[in-house]
């Protein structure tokens, strides 16, 4: 027992989410519940840390659970005396969990690390809560749910009792602190008619109402190209740009001039073919580029890795993702492409060396960027 209480220092850190889906007992009903915003509380002494989570229409209060875990959700916590959830409540379609904190208890709580040299003065609480979501059946079943962690850190080393800086930092909970790094990269390059290998060595100016041949391609197994723009570039006298190719609902859509062969994996390369127009010859530039954005998707189950932040994994109204690793068809990301093309005026064959042939760019999550990590942590709903 505390026999003091004297200042506090507590930083409340909301660690991570994960949202596995199980099954529903309706495919028209809405069972969803996402990410929770928290709150800590200090009502005359006493602690509290409120969870709030939106969840969809069919869920009521009696259609939700929430539980107390040690950290990482992997062992039972109700049983320790310093935390209860004391509410659960849903009212206009949030869900309000709220736990307590026995301060008198933490010196004594096994979910408390203490930190050397102060006994049990310093240390933090570490605990999980899991929020679900359950059908109406006479035993009900989970169709949705959030594993949330929580560091509470506190001083009582010093003299007063106070709450200072509280921030909420966001990450996804994890196993081991292992990150494996992945690069994805889309390959743009000319290729010929007959072959979708990039061309080499010098490569061969365009000439007016000639044929360009670009082919697009991953560089991995592992992903492959769902969908992607390109247009012609390029610095003066063809306005913003002239689009060949556009992103089309589920697949790339060309135009009149243009046709797209293959399905965007290793093996089977994008080929675009666009017809040259005048305009492009009517420029005082000798060259033009060739930009545009590939989206990637994931082709098939990759079971030792899971993919963090990722907002575009398919998901309906009814369940969240219920995922191991992302499924084929989850998205990978999307990378911009750039090549400059030499051309032959009708007038003149002096030729402006091009760029070289394929252009990389690595990509992450949604957007362009470096890499991709992914956390070697897995958790399932059973």
């Amino acid at each position: 027992m505390l026999l003091k209480i004297a200042k506090v220092f507590c930083s409340l850190h909301l660690l991570g989410f994960l949202t596995p889906v199980v099954a529903t007992d309706d495919p028209g009903a809405n069972y969803s519940i996402d990410e929770p915003e928290s709150t800590f509380e200090n009502a005359n002494g006493q602690f509290s840390i409120k969870l709030l989570y939106n969840v969809g229409s069919a869920v009521g209060t009696s259609q939700t659970a929430a539980t107390l875990y040690e950290k990482d959700c992997d062992g039972d916590a109700t049983s320790d005396t310093v935390i209860a959830i004391v509410t659960k409540s849903v009212s206009g379609s949030q869900l309000e969990v709220k736990v307590n904190i026995a301060k008198e208890n933490l010196g004594s709580s096994s979910l408390v690390d203490l930190e050397g040299g102060f006994g049990a003065s310093k240390g933090t609480l570490n605990f999980c809560v899991r929020s679900e979501t359950l059908t109406t059946d006479a035993t009900p079943i989970s169709v949705s749910f959030i594993d949330s962690n929580i560091a509470l850190s506190y001083d009582l080393s010093n003299n007063d009792f106070k709450v200072e800086d509280n921030t909420v930092v966001k990450d996804v909970i994890k196993e081991t602190d292992t990150e494996v790094v992945t690069n994805y990269k889309v390959d743009a390059c000319r290729c010929s008619k007959d072959s979708s290998d990039c061309l080499t060595g010098t490569l061969p100016n365009l000439s007016q109402n000639g044929l360009v041949y670009v082919c697009l391609y991953p560089n991995s197994t592992d992903v492959k190209i769902s969908n992607f723009n390109m247009k012609f570039e390029q610095d003066d006298d063809l306005g913003n740009h002239y689009e060949i190719v556009t992103l089309g609902t589920t697949e790339p859509e060309s135009n009149s001039l243009t046709a797209i062969t293959g399905d965007g994996t290793t093996t089977s390369r994008y080929k675009v073919v666009s017809r040259l127009i005048t305009r492009l010859f009517e420029s005082s530039d000798t060259t033009f580029d060739i930009t545009g954005t590939a989206y990637l998707v994931f082709t098939a189950t990759r079971r030792e890795r899971r993919l963090v932040n990722v907002d575009a994994n398919l998901r309906s109204d009814v369940s969240r993702e219920l995922e191991e690793v992302p499924d084929a068809g989850s998205a990978a990301g999307e990378a911009p492409f750039d090549m400059n093309v030499s051309l032959n005026r009708p007038t003149t064959a002096v030729p402006k060396t091009s760029n070289t042939a394929v252009i990389s760019l690595a990509v992450v999550g949604g957007c362009a960027a470096l890499s991709i990590a992914f956390l070697l942590f897995k958790k399932f709903k059973k």
